[in-house]
């Protein structure tokens, strides 16, 4: 078997880190830049992946994720960041002399290209998500209301069948899609805010 089933696993949002960043922030392009009195939620999410399976599984981390929210108690989620995590490039850090090698090169998998789950364990860590949401500007009024949030993540970008072959003795590739549970964060009316004009970008 190539892939293991998609049922086999479910994933967890929990929330990591809440900040509210009053005016331009780090996180956006040039164009898309707040107003200076705009309010940015900057919510970090970890995604809990738990392997329901009784063997072990390989997880890519290169994946396609989606974040959606919705106010609590009405209609259907919004959609609000997509975005593409791609495998790096090469597998020498930056300032050492170039000895990348092909994806399936590597020994074993291991972070930051894959991840093993055992059967019946779970795994948060290099798996989490960024999300950054306006909650005030001149045409939207988010504060003081409860978002729920969720993502879906696609861990189908490539197709592995040599790797697995080679690594069978690791476990089975996952590359499916899933939707993680809810998050719920209670929006506060007058947030305590913060400079996040230098913040790390994800």
């Amino acid at each position: 078997m190539i892939n293991a089933q998609t049922g086999d696993v479910t994933i967890k949002a929990r929330v990591h880190e809440v900040k509210y960043c009053l005016g331009p922030t780090s996180y956006f392009p040039a164009k898309q830049q707040p107003a200076a009195s705009d309010i940015t939620l900057r919510l970090v999410l970890d995604l809990l992946y738990e392997n329901h399976g009784s063997e072990p599984i390989i997880v890519p981390l290169g994946y396609r994720s989606v974040a959606r929210m919705v106010l609590a108690g009405q209609g259907d989620a919004q959609a609000i960041l997509s975005r593409v995590v791609p495998f790096p490039q090469q597998l020498t850090p930056p300032g050492q002399p170039d000895r990348s090698k092909p994806m399936s090169e590597l020994a074993r998998p291991e972070p930051p290209y894959f991840i093993v789950i055992p059967g019946g364990k779970s795994e948060w860590r290099y798996l989490g998500e960024p999300i950054d949401v306006r909650v005030r500007s001149s045409d939207r009024q988010l504060l003081g209301k409860i978002f729920q949030f969720s993502v879906t993540r696609d861990h189908g970008l490539l197709t592995f069948e040599k790797l697995q072959d080679k690594w069978k003795s690791y476990g089975t590739f996952w590359t499916g899609i899933q939707e993680s549970d809810t998050a719920s964060v209670p929006i506060p009316e007058s947030p305590e805010t913060s400079d996040c004009r230098k913040d790390e970008r994800f």
